[in-house]
């Protein structure tokens, strides 16, 4: 997946991830992009279960940007039309996971992945991959 740097539209000070530099950023409490944040040089990383506090955040001058996974951050986007994002990268992840309890169900663990399996191999898969920008 990817990470998506957002801004307010008329901020032209953001223009790449170095612009952060010292900056006041917001980001989702325990995930890659809070990490991604806190290596950048001086920067003011501000934590929060949930991201919808970093927008309005943003939102209200109190934060200059928000890294958000790009799934997430384009929700955003669609709706709040005085964000723009300014900067994308990969997030370093190694996919996605799910989570189900192996001792209760295996009979979906099982349907699960037979699903995905089927999904690989006649090319679905890769077509949604593609489809969501989601390499």
């Amino acid at each position: 997946s990817k990470n998506l740097y957002l801004k307010l539209k008329n901020n032209d000070s953001l223009q790449t991830k170095n612009d952060l530099e010292g900056k006041k950023i917001g980001v989702q409490l325990g995930t890659l992009q809070e990490n991604t944040a806190k290596a950048i040089k001086n920067a003011q990383v501000q934590s929060n279960k949930d991201l919808n506090i970093a927008v309005l955040a943003l939102k209200n001058n109190k934060i200059d940007a928000i890294v958000a996974d790009q799934d997430t951050a384009k929700g955003f986007l669609a709706e709040n039309p005085e964000l723009v994002s300014f900067y994308q990268e990969t997030d370093g992840g190694e996919g996605f996971s799910f989570a189900f309890d192996k001792n209760k169900q295996k009979d979906i663990i099982e349907i699960f992945n037979k699903g995905i399996d089927e999904a690989k191999t006649d090319g679905f898969y890769d077509t949604l991959i593609k489809k969501y920008e989601l390499e």
